[in-house]
């Protein structure tokens, strides 16, 4: 008798706990609920802000011409598009980003000043350098895909030019044959004037979505003739002979910009063996020797960033020109 009340109690006690445990996981797959909820709203938030901003920008653009001036958060909703990471990450946007690599530098800054006030700014500059790399170079990366379709482009316009005067379908024809980022670009402007029936509109953010200064201008000129009915071939023949001059022009900047390389890397190379010269003149070495004040620490940090700008100009060097 005395077994099965003791059994009794410890089921009990063991319901009991298994009721807490149940409640509380309950409670924080609520919480969790809520947290996820949150935060796709503050996304969903993020994202009709920059979308607004962004047609704010586009309908400035489209009224009054090339803006010069254009606001933080735009420019950078346009880098991350150009860079392919908006397509890759749908959920990305400006503020987004901008929260990622603030975060990025405090923490940096945080493990890196725990040893001295040169290894925090340092691992803090680098902490953001690195972000901006990353989007300057896939931007890169995409205006070179965009610089080799560009010919092919041109071409497939002037000969489906001379079948159809209807630039909708000459660019229907030619997306059929073309590769990213170019593609979706054009697929988009088709779709947009298709639906709106503003094609002027709809070419200028083409233009504005790829970042290639020959693609504007060629979309510019087939703008502009869109709108005054002029003859598309002729346009298209311009355009492929100022394309065939800046090729030339392009080849040329490509031999002079490898030559500027070789001499930033000769430059850097004379500038750290001078230093390493520099190390034997004290016992512990110079690099510790100015580690040890402020000021040493300060002028260390202005030569990382000496030879880190001279490094990135020598690979950022021709790579969007």
């Amino acid at each position: 008798m005395s077994r099965l009340i003791f059994f009794n109690i410890l089921l009990a006690i063991i319901s009991i706990l298994s009721a807490i445990l149940i409640v509380r996981a309950v409670n924080r797959n609520k919480a969790l609920e809520k947290v996820n909820e949150g935060l796709k709203k503050n996304l969903q938030k993020a994202g009709k802000a920059a979308d607004k901003r962004k047609q704010k920008e586009e309908t400035l653009r489209i009224e009054d011409g090339s803006q010069e001036k254009a606001s933080l958060f735009y420019r950078i909703d346009v880098s991350l598009a150009q860079s392919g990471l908006t397509k890759k990450f749908p959920f990305l946007n400006t503020e987004l980003f901008l929260g990622i690599v603030i975060v990025s530098i405090a923490i940096a800054f945080i493990i890196g000043i725990r040893y001295s006030l040169f290894a925090g700014m340092t691992a803090a500059f680098l902490s953001g350098f690195v972000y901006y790399a990353i989007v300057y170079l896939l931007m890169a990366a995409n205006y070179k895909k965009t610089e080799k379709q560009i010919v092919n482009f041109v071409d497939m316009l002037k000969n489906y030019s001379r079948t159809s005067d209807d630039i909708l379908t000459i660019f229907k024809n030619v997306s059929l044959y073309l590769e990213e980022p170019l593609k979706s670009a054009v697929n988009e402007c088709c779709a947009e004037a298709a639906a709106t029936g503003d094609l002027s509109a709809a070419m200028i953010r083409m233009s504005i979505k790829v970042e290639h200064k020959e693609f504007k201008k060629i979309v510019a000129n087939l703008e502009i003739c869109s709108r005054r009915k002029a003859n598309y071939s002729e346009v298209i023949d311009r355009s492929m002979k100022q394309l065939k001059d800046y090729v030339a022009v392009r080849e040329e900047n490509k031999r002079m910009v490898g030559n500027a390389r070789k001499t930033i890397l000769m430059m850097i190379g004379i500038g750290i063996l001078c230093f390493y010269m520099l190390n034997d003149l004290k016992e512990e070495g110079i690099l510790r020797f100015m580690q040890q004040s402020i000021i040493g620490q300060i002028i260390l940090f202005y030569l990382f960033l000496t030879v880190l700008y001279s490094l990135w100009k020598m690979l950022s060097m021709g790579q969007k020109e």
